[in-house]
């Protein structure tokens, strides 16, 4: 045996020593990253629940309850455990007006008429005002604020990813509603935003030199599956916002050269496997819809790979400066043919044209314009416009106070053009203004806005991709939310407020000590809101949906629970009147349905449930009273005494 060569089994000398450090050179990595991740645990809770409840279709009330008193918890966790550092003004301001934004929701419960979704809409006021604050107060860092970003986005990749493996693999048909993506989530539109929301952040992300392979290889994958899945959609709005986003990010991003790249390797897949994504629209079968989900896959797995071999060259070679001039060059060759070539196209296809049609589309109504052209996307018909003006009258009759959260439903139901009847004016700032009036739009304009300023203003320089991607995002989800029922999405309404925060967050902070009175009363409205707020809700609305599977006699005694819990909503009385019927209790049935009708005197079911009821128990003229209540508040209904 050659001399130094080491025997079979027997180790180096030395090799225990250098084995005992690289033990703790891990274990170090590995204790530096746990306490990472527990300082953003409270605020990492945002993004995560909001993945969580988009793929649990989270749009009732009973799904996202929990959600939300996860968020209290995770507030009352960092409230007591956490690092405390004083905000700044303009970050008091912002989460100041998302309180009393909050507040306003609920002291219109005095004059709503309906109590029970006026609730729900305080509460869930409240849950994003908590998330809010999570983002602000745990994103003191740019670290943190880098880290919350990647999680942010990536949940937006992720779901892009798990929507192309499902239909991809699977031919999962059950995801579609008609021609359009509708799951999870289950609003096409509303799903489309919460993919497109993560879209410029991961760009940046994947842009980023300082990253890791890992991550920028993660990150340009998700990017490059989202495009895909939205087009699936179908969303109008989507690709308008989408389109405005992308505006945004590339007029301000300071690495737009190297975005630009990103953004080539996330287009390709998106322009070679068009025609499979658009085909969905106009052949639904397993087929087609596998086909569609496998260009996501590709686009997948072609940003993965292009995106760690375009981190390992980073990390290996630099590119000289020549080669960054050329690069803007052809940014600035690519935007005048895009300029150019949009004037073109404008000229050639008549666009004052066109606008002017799908102007009048737009107030025609839904379907109004659908065989002018087999893509949706080149459409307008819809009924926003009548949803809208329905808005303004109320904002108009009651300028100051509204006339409560959620009650633009029974509104639409009397001055209603279309046949529709929706829950809601399609438009967060339409359904402030009809339910919360001036106060409610101001506290609302005013807490976004601050938002836009924190991500425009001069920020610190390590955050200043980020803020831009942050930007983007936000234009891409605050504008969808006014033409769409985002904020009323449990799921994407959360997203968007943890990019709200992260705007925030940057801002600069206050070198002052942080006033302990602030952090009591904080924590104090917080348990308050989960205590008295959201805890009861939840619970009444299980035991209400636990009333309709059980027998008469145990269902009545939880839906007198419920009832108990939330003394505000028809919805427990209505599921005891429910149950009373089953028994044949027919005294107790309109028993119940007078007190929902108490409770929500405007609830046209349940003006109309008592009006059948009272009609049954032998008392005519209570009955036509009753229904005379239901026509007030729906004019279709017709009552059997006004013939008679």
């Amino acid at each position: 045996m050659l001399r130094g060569t080491p025997r079979p089994g027997i180790a180096r000398k030395g090799e225990p020593v250098r084995r005992l450090r690289m033990v703790r050179v891990m274990t170090s990595v590995f204790r530096s990253l746990a306490l990472r991740g527990a300082r953003l645990l409270p605020a990492a809770a945002v993004p995560l629940l909001a993945l969580a409840m988009a793929l649990s279709d989270a749009q009732y009330a009973s799904t996202w309850y929990p959600a939300a008193l996860g968020l209290v918890a995770a507030f009352v966790l960092f409230a007591v455990a956490g690092p405390r550092r004083a905000l700044g003004r303009l970050q008091m301001l912002a989460l100041g007006s998302a309180a009393a934004f909050a507040l306003w929701h609920y002291l219109s419960l005095a004059w709503s008429g309906l109590d029970g979704p006026t609730l729900t809409e305080a509460n869930r006021a409240s849950t994003y005002a908590i998330a809010l604050a999570l983002i602000v107060l745990v994103a003191d860092t740019p670290e943190r604020r880098r880290d919350l970003l990647v999680l942010t986005a990536g949940v937006s990749g992720l779901l892009a990813v798990y929507i192309g493996l499902r239909l991809g693999l699977g031919a999962d048909v059950d995801l579609f509603e008609g021609s359009r993506l509708f799951r999870p989530i289950g609003y096409p539109n509303t799903l489309a935003a919460f993919m497109m929301v993560g879209l410029w952040p991961l760009v940046t992300v994947a842009a980023s030199p300082e990253e890791s392979v890992l991550v920028r290889a993660a990150a340009l994958a998700g990017a490059a599956a989202i495009p895909a899945a939205a087009l699936l959609t179908v969303s109008r709005g989507g690709a308008v916002f989408a389109v405005l986003g992308a505006v945004v990010y590339f007029a301000v991003s300071p690495i737009r050269v190297r975005s630009l790249l990103a953004t080539i390797v996330i287009a390709v897949p998106v322009v070679l496997g068009y025609g499979r994504l658009d085909a969905a629209q106009d052949r639904f079968d397993a087929g087609t819809i596998q086909a569609a989900g496998q260009v996501v896959i590709l686009g997948a797995l072609a940003g993965l790979i292009a995106g760690g071999v375009w981190a390992l060259i980073d990390r290996r070679c630099h590119l000289p400066s020549t080669v960054g001039r050329a690069l803007r060059i052809v940014l600035a060759g690519l935007l005048i043919v895009g300029v150019v070539g949009a004037i073109v196209v404008a000229v050639d296809r008549d666009a004052p044209g066109f606008a002017d049609r799908r102007w009048e589309a737009f107030k025609a109504g839904q379907g109004s314009d659908a065989g002018e052209s087999e893509n949706r996307l080149l459409t307008s018909g819809s009924n926003r416009y009548d949803f809208w003006r329905v808005s303004l009258t109320m904002l108009e009759e009651r300028p100051v106070a509204g006339f409560g959260a959620a009650t633009w439903q029974w509104r639409y139901l009397l001055d209603g053009v279309s046949t529709e009847e929706p829950d809601n004016a399609h438009g967060a700032v339409f359904e402030f203004a009809a339910g919360l009036g001036g106060v409610g739009v101001a506290l609302y304009l005013a807490m976004i806005l601050l938002a836009l300023a924190a991500s425009i203003l001069p920020g610190r320089a390590e955050d200043g991709p980020r803020q831009a991607a942050v930007l983007a995002a936000i234009v891409i989800g605050v504008g969808h939310m006014q033409i769409d029922w985002l904020w009323e999405s449990a799921a994407t309404g959360l997203l968007i407020t943890a990019l709200l925060g992260l705007a925030l967050a940057a801002a600069r902070r206050s070198e002052r000590p942080p006033r302990a009175s602030l952090r009591r009363l904080g924590l104090a409205a917080v348990v308050a809101v989960g205590a008295a707020g959201i805890a009861p809700a939840l619970l009444a609305e299980r035991y209400t949906d636990a009333s309709y599977r059980a027998v008469p006699v145990d269902a009545i005694a939880q839906a007198e629970r419920a009832a108990s819990l939330n003394p505000f909503a028809a919805a427990p009385e209505l599921a005891r009147a429910a149950a009373a019927r089953r028994a044949g209790d027919l005294p107790t049935v309109v028993a119940a349905l007078r007190a929902a009708a108490d409770r929500e005197p405007r609830n046209w079911v349940a003006w109309s449930l008592l009006a059948d009821a009272e009609r049954e128990s032998g008392d005519p003229d209570a009955a036509n009273r009753s229904c005379l209540e239901a026509q007030h508040l729906k004019a279709v209904i017709e009552c059997p005494e006004q013939s008679s």
